[in-house]
């Protein structure tokens, strides 16, 4: 039964970012679509509507999540959702698949033996969803094939050290790099690329729209270094 519970809830959270995504494209469509003032003005209202919804939703699922979870111990220094759903986590634990699964992310505090701090966390398409744990490691090999936004499989050894507590600042830093930087750098274009395809076809006839493509896929490559070069050199802060 109360699996059951959770599983009506995970819906109505389902339900919410559903609700939440039409919001947004709906007025959207109706201003690429070039409709009327009043079809326009019609379809914020709606999805103004449909976004309180969703945030109805979300509130409920919030308050329902805490219902149906245990008290969190004070003392414990994974996250909540690691302590609440530990054989979810242990399934994804050291898999990950064209950048969903799990991986190490916000390199932290390197000492002169090369080991340092980073937060496992579970990523969707790339992008970090949640926090698990954080620990000392240091790597042993590492492995990986990757075609931008085609294939990735990333494999490395770490030798684990010790479990820290979960830093709350490299939390907050990994959301604001990934959802302030790396999204709107990697969807931006591509949005402007699908509203604008018709112009660009005419100002980059033929051949040369594949120009367009290959200098998004290098932007691509661009954006995936950074994110790199962040992971392990921007806020590595080194000790001794």
């Amino acid at each position: 039964m109360l699996f059951l519970k959770k599983l009506f809830n995970w819906f109505k959270l389902f339900l919410a970012i559903d609700f939440m995504a039409v919001s947004i494209s709906m007025p959207i469509s109706a201003y690429l679509d070039e409709n009327e003032w009043k079809e326009r003005l019609a379809a914020v209202i709606v999805g103004f509507i449909f976004f309180a919804i969703g945030l109805l939703l979300l509130w409920w699922y919030n308050r329902t999540r805490k219902k149906l979870q245990p008290e969190y111990p004070a003392g414990l220094i994974e996250s909540r959702f690691y302590y609440h759903y530990p054989i979810f986590s242990s399934l994804l634990d050291g898999w990950n698949f064209n950048g969903s699964g799990t991986t190490y992310l916000t390199h932290t505090d390197k000492k002169e033996d090369g080991s340092f701090s980073a937060t496992k966390w579970i990523t969707i398409a790339f992008f970090p969803v949640v926090p698990l744990y954080q620990e000392r490691i240091r790597v042993l090999s590492t492995s990986g094939k990757m075609i931008p936004f085609i294939f990735s499989l990333h494999k490395e050894r770490y030798a684990i050290e010790e479990r820290i507590r979960l830093s709350k600042e490299q939390i907050i830093k990994t959301y604001l790099f990934y959802y302030l930087f790396f999204l709107p750098a990697i969807v931006v274009p591509l949005i402007f690329m699908i509203a604008f395809t018709a112009e660009l076809n005419t100002v980059f006839y033929g051949a040369r729209f594949w120009f367009v493509i290959s200098a998004y896929l290098a932007w691509g490559i661009c954006v995936m270094f950074i994110t790199e070069r962040w992971n392990k050199r921007f806020f590595l802060r080194h000790k001794t």
